[in-house]
């Protein structure tokens, strides 16, 4: 099974779509085989343009073929705009989700989900590049330019109140 990042176009209006389609053919997408199994995207958009004026407008195109879903929706979320979110819409949620507006407010894990978690962490280091951080399996050689344990913090004004 491959996972395929595409892009379509709706050409009148030119309008963008990318996302991943699972296919078991190799050649989905590429300019020599075009769209083989009808599938141009998912979007309401393109469904929509699609049930009016049919297939011939849209351009489909195979950006890149991946044998795991998680790298092809990793590489989609570099095509996709980021979400920014207003400061006051974040303030909004912040407060939407504090104290007993939260669903794990007042709830604790169950004994058996800490021990799961435990024996996790116990499995995993920390290791970073001085720019970003991520965890791997304890077993694992740290790669070349990598070091051990999690970047220092940026003091501010709330840590410096914890501490």
């Amino acid at each position: 099974m491959f996972h395929i990042l595409y892009k379509t176009v709706i050409v009148p209006v030119n309008r963008v779509y990318y996302g991943v389609h699972r296919t078991n053919d190799i050649f989905w997408g590429t300019p020599e085989y075009g769209v083989t199994d009808g599938f141009y995207g998912s979007h309401n958009d393109i469904m929509a343009w699609q049930k009016r004026h049919g297939n011939s407008q849209l351009v489909t195109s195979a950006i890149h073929a991946f044998t795991d879903a998680s790298e092809a929706n990793r590489m989609l979320q570099r095509y996709l705009p980021p979400i920014v979110k207003s400061a006051e819409t974040r303030q909004k949620i912040s407060v939407a989700q504090t104290g007993s507006n939260n669903n794990f407010y007042g709830a604790t894990h169950a004994p058996e989900t800490l021990k799961v978690l435990s024996e996790h962490r116990k499995g995993i280091k920390w290791i970073n590049d001085g720019q970003k951080e991520k965890q791997i399996p304890k077993m694992d050689s740290i790669p070349y330019g990598w070091k051990a344990g999690r970047l220092a913090r940026k003091l501010t004004s709330k840590n410096r109140a914890k501490s």
